[in-house]
């Protein structure tokens, strides 16, 4: 989206403003293309964060790509994925499902509450936690 407004308009003094007040354009290391399986109960839930994510990836230039899928329902397409994000709702299956991703080689990770819903709000934020994820 950055790109699109400088190339109409000219964006030097906002840039500068925000250089000086410390502001950084989304810093993220993710180069090649990650696919992210978010699950909840149902799936309805985990579509929020999956939605947040496609979009930040696209406005940001991330090669990202989140899907939603209901606990449960998931074994199958497990292998097509790098990610596995686990919803508050089924973050207590966090071991069980550790197993599996384990053997698979994919990461694994488990949110809270709050956390989850600040995710589904800020698509940078839902972007740095998936970059955190690669970095542990």
């Amino acid at each position: 989206m950055k790109e699109k407004v400088a190339a109409n308009f000219n964006t030097a003094k906002a840039d500068a403003i925000l250089e000086k007040a410390g502001v950084d354009a989304a810093q993220n290391t993710i180069t090649e293309e990650t696919n992210v399986l978010v699950l909840c109960a149902g799936g309805g839930t985990s579509g929020l964060l999956a939605n947040a994510l496609n979009k930040a990836a696209a406005e940001y230039n991330v090669p990202v790509k989140a899907a939603a899928g209901g606990y449960g329902a998931h074994r199958e397409m497990l292998p097509e994925f790098d990610l596995v994000i686990l919803a508050p709702q089924v973050a207590s299956n966090f071991e069980d499902m550790k197993a599996e991703t384990d053997k698979l080689g994919i990461k694994l990770a488990k949110t809270e509450g709050g956390q989850y819903i600040k995710l589904t709000r800020d698509g940078k934020g839902a972007l740095e936690f998936v970059q955190a994820q690669f970095e542990q």
